[in-house]
């Protein structure tokens, strides 16, 4: 150095506190520099070169940042207590809808209340890191974060999730649009998906086996590992969420490999019915029973069919049965399910069917689990 020239007080590196994966050095090493005086203020050498960084550089300068309640904050967001919960809060948001599925849960509230306890955790956390951390800011690792909070808001019934005790119902003029429709549902479910499991790569850099000990001769390397551990979990994560939401978008507008057979019959069963009820003669009845047993041998080697078919006129968005009408006592092969949403009703004018779906609900389920 020049005689006469200032310097900037560093701390001592072995008193630096780790900061969501990076220490104080790291941060220091991101915006350029340090503020004269050595209070850890973060002052960037040259031209700002983004709104992104110019909002960091001001939080980090702010009063707030290096207050006690801030500092605080700070310390239990990177903790083990608050560790433990994100895990245990990750492992319940990727898989506890499944687990209900699986399980064929009639109803929406227990799982509403756990995935909302875990949804106020998530927020807490990504608040809290956004207002007491400039590295998190804006990062990657803040936009997958949002991402996945968000996305918990399809998975909670009273937001906008799937109801439990609402079956699916499909209409004549809607047939065709339902199956792009649930094809992008469910390309939409892995990409929320995949934004829920860059939080692992996210909390592995908090695991003890990838930390280093607390001796002052391994400081230096434990920035290091700290700088590559959280490059190497960022290429992961973004390769992860690549793969996840990416492939299944090549295969949302191909030809639908979907059965039509619960349209098909449910249609051909209401002209029969129609041509019954023009002249009911024993003839046509016959012909109707006989088609019935069709319509009930069709599925008896399948996992999903039909356990309701009836006659009648709509009322609404509701459809009343009118077996004085029509008569359609023939013995289907499956029961209802206790869970509404495994239940997919196909209505045709006059007719409707209800189809027991239970069983590949829960195969999905496994699937998603595995």
């Amino acid at each position: 150095l020049k005689p006469g020239s200032r310097m900037a007080k560093v701390t001592p590196i072995e008193h630096l506190e780790p900061s969501h994966g990076h220490t104080t050095v790291q941060v220091h090493a991101a915006y350029g520099g340090l503020r004269d005086g050595g209070r850890g203020h973060l002052e960037p050498f040259g031209k700002e070169r983004s709104w992104r960084r110019r909002v960091r550089v001001a939080l980090a300068q702010s009063r707030w940042y290096e207050s006690r309640l801030a500092v605080m904050i700070r310390r239990f967001l990177h903790g083990k207590v608050l560790l433990a919960m994100a895990i245990v809060a990750l492992f319940v948001a990727l898989f506890l809808r499944d687990v209900f599925v699986l399980a064929q849960v009639p109803n929406n509230v227990e799982c509403d209340v756990v995935l909302t306890l875990v949804f106020a955790l998530f927020a807490f956390e990504l608040i809290g890191l956004a207002l007491t951390d400039a590295t998190y800011l804006f990062g990657f690792f803040f936009w997958m974060d949002l991402f996945g909070t968000v996305s918990m808001i399809f998975d909670i019934s009273y937001l906008a999730g799937k109801d439990a005790t609402l079956p699916i119902r499909v209409t004549r003029d809607g047939s065709t649009s339902n199956i792009i429709v649930v094809r992008a549902a469910r390309a939409a479910k892995l990409g929320a998906r995949a934004g829920r499991v860059s939080r692992v790569l996210k909390i592995l850099r908090y695991m003890p086996f990838v930390q280093s000990d607390g001796s002052k001769e391994v400081k230096i390397a434990k920035v290091i590992s700290n700088q590559l551990t959280n490059l190497l979990s960022t290429r992961v994560a973004f390769l992860t969420i690549c793969i996840v939401v990416v492939m299944p978008v090549f295969g949302m507008f191909l030809y639908p490999e979907m059965d039509g057979s619960m349209s098909t019959w449910t249609e051909l069963l209401q002209r029969n019915a129609a041509a019954y009820r023009a002249q009911p003669t024993e003839e046509n009845k016959e012909w109707m029973r006989a088609e019935l047993i069709r319509f009930a041998d069709f599925y008896a080697s399948l996992n999903y069919g039909p356990f309701r078919a009836c006659y009648g006129h709509e009322e609404g968005d509701a459809f009343v049965c009118r077996p004085d009408l029509l008569d359609l006592t023939v013995k289907l092969p499956f029961t209802e399910p206790s869970r509404k949403a495994s239940i997919r009703v196909v209505r045709e004018r006059l007719f409707e069917a209800a189809f027991d779906l239970s069983d590949p609900a829960r195969e999905e389920a496994a699937a998603s689990l595995g």
